[in-house]
């Protein structure tokens, strides 16, 4: 299997840009609304909330993310986890940009014309999704904070 494929499985995000682990903010109030998508100054926050997992979608490339069993989805360009019960995953497609380094990938909102994909624009900031800005030359280059670094979560065969 080519390097730049993610089997599905449970992962670990991290931002190119600020080497800080994406998940779910903790603490969280305990409603039923929406989670935000954040990124966390260290790693000694609960290892759950960075522990990603990728199901395979409609097609290849495509895949559907949850984290702490919560689906994702964008409203008004920022990412979240639902936890209302029925709630669907928006599906994303994680596309391989090895040429910028190991692992690396871009996060797309798969069913928009635009290239929106997922950014982030501060160390301890929410996840957005905006257009994807990168350089007219083949392959493309992007901004480091549009870049994730996406590694099987430690300890998870399932991913490996």
């Amino acid at each position: 299997m080519p390097a730049s494929t993610l089997k599905p499985g449970y992962y670990r995000i991290t931002s190119r840009a600020f080497n800080k682990s994406i998940g779910r903010a903790i603490p969280e109030d305990r409603s039923l609304a929406p989670k935000k998508i954040v990124s966390h100054k260290d790693d000694s926050i609960d290892a759950e909330a960075v522990r990603w997992k990728l199901s395979a979608g409609s097609s290849d490339g495509k895949y559907k993310l949850e984290v702490l069993g919560a689906p994702i989805y964008e409203e008004r360009g920022q990412i979240f986890a639902a936890l209302l019960p029925g709630s669907q995953a928006e599906e994303w497609t994680i596309q391989a940009r090895d040429y910028q380094g190991k692992n690396t990938y871009t996060i797309v909102k798969s069913n928009r014309l635009l290239n929106q994909g997922w950014i982030l624009t501060g160390e301890e900031a929410q996840v957005q999704n905006r257009v994807l800005v990168s350089t007219p030359t083949l392959p493309p280059v992007f901004a480091s904070h549009q870049l994730w670094v996406i590694v099987p979560y430690p300890g998870d065969d399932d991913s490996e």
